[in-house]
């Protein structure tokens, strides 16, 4: 699914078997909230926010995705923020993020070999965060 405009909110929806991101999001676009979404057996990411989109993911299910970036990977000057989230069995990171500034709460992340991988220069908070390997 590609999202391309701003003050959005998607709820409720599954993408499955894309040949690229789940929820790709690249562009200038803010005000965008994904609400009680998965995103499963994707090429590449489950969720991806590029360029300088500003988003925010509360209830979020991402697995079995195929980057060796993550599950989740969020790039250029991205802010987003993740909480209420299971993110499990993707074959990178559970989290990749090179952008501006992210944060993660009140989340589980299982079955990852990493649980976050954080680029120099990205500010990154996360807090209530469980991870078992």
């Amino acid at each position: 699914m590609s999202i391309n405009c701003s003050h959005i909110i998607i709820r409720n929806l599954t993408v499955k078997y894309s040949s690229n991101d789940g929820f790709n999001i690249h562009g200038k676009w803010v005000g965008i909230r994904l609400e009680n979404v998965r995103a499963f057996s994707n090429a590449d990411e489950g969720i991806s926010a590029h360029g300088e989109v500003e988003m925010s993911v509360d209830g979020a299910e991402v697995a079995w995705n195929g980057s060796t970036a993550g599950g989740v990977a969020d790039v250029g000057k991205s802010v987003t923020s993740y909480s209420n989230c299971q993110v499990h069995d993707n074959l990178g990171s559970a989290f990749y993020f090179s952008g501006k500034s992210h944060s993660v709460s009140d989340s589980l992340i299982y079955n990852q070999g990493k649980d976050f991988h954080i680029v120099e220069g990205s500010l990154f908070q996360k807090k209530g965060v469980i991870w078992r390997k």
